[in-house]
């Protein structure tokens, strides 16, 4: 089964598929928000990465749990960190200080991580990491005590491959960098230093789920979370590089770069 709300998206599915997979495949036209699916009608639904796109998420994961059948079982893999990517200043401190030992440790370059500018997030991607933070907390009160195996990941090691220089020749150190970071990890998860970024579970159909209401928004949680601004941040990013041309990437240049970061917030 394939459910989006864009034609344009179903018709490019429909195209890449050939003619007998499309007579097997179930393609629908519905805003996953509002999704309704048939009662005890899948062994199996794995949900990868699609429930930190949602905003009515109370609602998407009691219609998965009525969809499987007795015995069904639902594999959720999502990011679960901070809504809208605003990390915590502890994680971003962390993962800094992580790439500052491995740089100079193994001599491997790297980015320092930035908080990602909210506005930007929502005129390039509104629906990213919505809600990500309630995601936990709803499947443990929808599915909880039908926990199969849960797994909590990546507090730092996820951003590993963002910060770190993937494209150094030196492959050795790019391997120990990666381990370096999956060491903290571990120790992070296991002592509880910061919550997770990911979640991969598998849990069975609950057939007693809970009710649960749904709070509706404000006008201001819209506009913070949903309003996209005038100024684009695609066209801010490709005029930075131009001035990067223009300018060089010295001091003047960086100055311009670190006062723009200060004021998309």
């Amino acid at each position: 089964m394939f459910v989006d709300v864009s034609d344009k998206s179903l018709n490019c599915l429909k195209s890449s598929l050939s003619p007998e997979l499309i007579k097997k495949t179930d393609i629908q036209k519905q805003d996953l928000n509002f999704i309704k699916l048939e009662e005890n009608e899948y062994d199996l639904i794995f949900c990868a990465n699609v429930l930190h796109h949602i905003i009515n998420l109370e609602h998407v994961l009691l219609e998965l749990n009525k969809s499987l059948k007795k015995d069904g079982v639902i594999l959720i893999d999502d990011f679960v960190g901070e809504q809208r990517f605003q990390f915590s200043e502890q994680r971003i401190s962390l993962i800094n200080s992580i790439g500052l030992l491995c740089n100079k440790k193994y001599g491997i370059k790297f980015n320092p991580m930035v908080r990602t500018s909210r506005k930007s997030l929502t005129n390039s991607c509104p629906f990213e990491a919505i809600r990500s933070e309630d995601i936990i907390p709803l499947i443990e009160r929808i599915f909880g005590s039908n926990k199969l195996k849960e797994e909590k990941y990546g507090s730092v090691s996820s951003w590993a491959s963002v910060i770190i220089d993937l494209n150094s020749k030196n492959e050795d150190a790019i391997k120990k960098s990666i381990f370096c970071f999956v060491e903290f990890d571990k120790f992070i998860i296991n002592n509880s230093f910061l919550p997770p970024l990911y979640l991969f579970g598998a849990y069975k159909k609950n057939t007693k789920p809970p009710k649960i209401s749904v709070k509706k928004w404000s006008n201001k949680e819209l506009n913070d979370y949903l309003r996209v601004n005038i100024l684009d941040e695609s066209a801010i990013f490709r005029f930075g590089q131009k001035l990067k041309k223009i300018l060089g990437n010295g001091k003047f240049y960086n100055f311009i770069k670190k006062v723009y970061i200060l004021f998309r917030k």
